[in-house]
């Protein structure tokens, strides 16, 4: 039984550090960085879309607020020539662009 309970948490643990995608696992973004850096750090973008104001393609990835919340936030990563110039949730203040 305690071999089955230690099991039960060690899984539970590893399911949860590998799906805990949450905004401030957006921190290793950078201004400049590649659009396939992006990719292989936060895998494919729930979805994509252009911004003719800014002349900006985006990606937008749908992450939990924190790692425990069960409410979501939308996170928008703006490329120019294939390379971040900004990012930040939705309908807040973006990083600053260069």
């Amino acid at each position: 039984m305690k071999k089955a309970l230690i099991f039960a948490v060690a899984v539970l643990a590893v399911v949860c550090l590998v799906s805990c995608m949450s905004v401030s696992s957006f921190n290793k973004l950078y201004v400049g960085m590649t659009r396939s850096e992006v990719l292989s750090l936060y895998g494919r973008p729930n979805s994509t879309g252009y911004d003719g104001e800014t002349e900006t393609d985006f990606y937008v990835y749908y992450v939990p607020s924190s790692v425990w919340a069960e409410d979501e936030v939308d996170y928008k990563i703006s490329f120019k020539n294939d390379r971040v110039v900004s990012w930040g949730q939705i309908g807040h203040t973006q990083a600053p662009t260069t």
